[in-house]
């Protein structure tokens, strides 16, 4: 028994190393620059991209569902001026305009606008219910990639950290046993 449990700490170890080497949005706004581009929407399997003159960008808008509830469908070839925050070829968008509609997906800090909401509980992985959430850091420290911070007294998880582990659910077997009042959900 005591194998295979460090076998899994080992493994979740390993996976929120590369977890953190990936970054995604919320590092692309700590790390990254606000600026302004304009060029031609190019998708690539899933995922867009942005061709401006000078390079090729792959953007991070958010979750299709969130885009969709803002009456956005986005079409290839298509010229798109936005707002975003730059790093190692990314931009997490923070605004643009499409078709001569601004839409508005960050805040001015780049916190993205569907957290809280039902699109983000489609697009994460974990959620908190901060109707339940007693504020008591527990998950906090347990995380082992850093993925749950407080925000206004309650625990809120990073999606773009989260390695799906379940650690804030079912507790870590090391003196953590998970959320005390269940405020933690993985979606299905």
């Amino acid at each position: 028994m005591k194998i295979v449990r460090t076998v899994m700490i080992l493994v979740l170890v390993l996976l929120s190393v590369a977890a953190l080497a990936e970054l995604k949005g919320k590092d692309f706004v700590e790390k990254g620059e606000l600026q302004e581009f304009s060029g031609n929407l190019i998708k690539t399997d899933e995922e867009w991209s942005l061709q401006t003159e000078e390079a090729t960008f792959d953007l991070h808008f958010g979750p299709q569902e969130y885009l969709q509830s803002k009456e956005v469908v986005l079409q290839e070839d298509t010229e798109i001026n936005l707002t975003g925050y730059l790093y190692k070829k990314n931009i997490a968008v923070v605004k643009f305009v499409y078709y001569d509609v601004n839409v508005v997906l960050r805040s001015d800090k780049g916190d993205p606008l569907w957290h809280g909401t039902k699109y983000a509980k489609k697009h994460d992985k974990h959620y908190v219910d901060s109707s339940k959430c007693i504020g008591c850091k527990l998950c906090v420290s347990a995380c082992p990639t850093g993925a749950i911070s407080m925000k206004d007294g309650k625990a809120v998880i990073d999606p773009d950290k989260c390695i799906n582990c379940g650690i804030c659910i079912n507790g870590n077997g090391q003196g953590f046993s998970g959320c005390p009042v269940k405020a933690i959900n993985k979606n299905e």
